[in-house]
C-alpha cells in the first residue's frame, strides 16, 4: 500500500528530525529535513493521480512544520548560549563578591592596626582634611576601591538577573515551539 508505506517513511523521518532536534544536532536536524523534502518531491514522482491541490496543501503543511523545527533547534541553540552565559555572569557576581568583601576586610584590619590610618578615615568621614596627606591618600584610595567594586557588583547582579529573565522567555518559546511539532 503506497499511501501507507509513504505515511510511515514520513513518520520515520519526523522521528529522525525530533531526535536530532533534541540532542542539539544541528546538521543531522538538517539533513533529516533534507529527508522529508526529498521525500515530498518522490512522493509527487510516484503517484501523479494524486490531486495537485492535496500535494499542494502536503507540501505547505511540511513546509511550515521544518519551519518551525529550525525554529525550535535556533531557540533551543540561544537558550544553551544564554545559560552558558548566566553561568559566567554567575561566576562574575561571585568574584565580585569575594573582591568586595576582601577590600572591606582590608579597610577593617587597618581601621583596627593604625591609628594613623583610622584618624585619617575619621577626619574624612567628618568632612574635614586628614593631618597626614599620604594616609588620607590612602583611605580615599580605599574607600573609592570599595565604592567601584560595589558598584561593578551591582551592575554584574543586575546582569544577571536580565540574562535569567531572557533564559527564561526563551525557553518558553522553546516549550511553545515543541508542543507545536508533536
Amino acid at each position: 500500500d503506497v499511501e501507507r508505506s509513504r505515511g510511515l517513511g514520513d513518520v520515520y523521518k519526523r522521528q529522525e528530525l525530533r531526535s536530532a532536534v533534541s540532542k542539539g544536532n544541528v546538521r543531522a536536524a538538517y539533513a533529516a529535513k533534507g529527508a522529508l523534502i526529498t521525500g515530498i518531491i518522490e512522493i509527487r514522482r510516484h503517484i501523479p493521480e494524486v490531486n495537485p491541490q492535496w500535494v499542494v496543501e502536503y507540501i505547505n503543511n511540511v513546509v511550515k512544520y521544518l519551519e518551525t523545527w529550525v525554529l525550535l533547534v535556533d531557540h533551543a541553540h540561544m537558550a544553551d548560549e544564554t545559560e552558558r552565559n548566566l553561568k559566567n555572569e554567575k561566576e562574575q557576581v561571585a568574584l565580585d563578591e569575594k573582591e568586595l568583601n576582601e577590600s572591606k576586610d582590608e579597610l577593617k584590619n587597618r581601621l583596627v592596626t593604625d591609628c594613623e590610618f583610622n584618624e585619617a578615615f575619621i577626619a574624612i568621614q567628618d568632612g574635614k582634611e586628614p593631618r597626614d596627606f599620604n594616609t588620607g591618600l590612602q583611605v580615599r584610595t580605599i574607600l573609592l576601591t570599595l565604592r567601584s567594586r560595589k558598584n561593578k557588583l551591582e551592575f554584574n547582579r543586575y546582569v544577571a538577573e536580565e540574562t535569567e529573565l531572557l533564559l527564561m522567555r526563551i525557553e518558553i518559546k522553546v516549550d511553545y515551539l515543541h508542543a507545536k511539532v508533536n
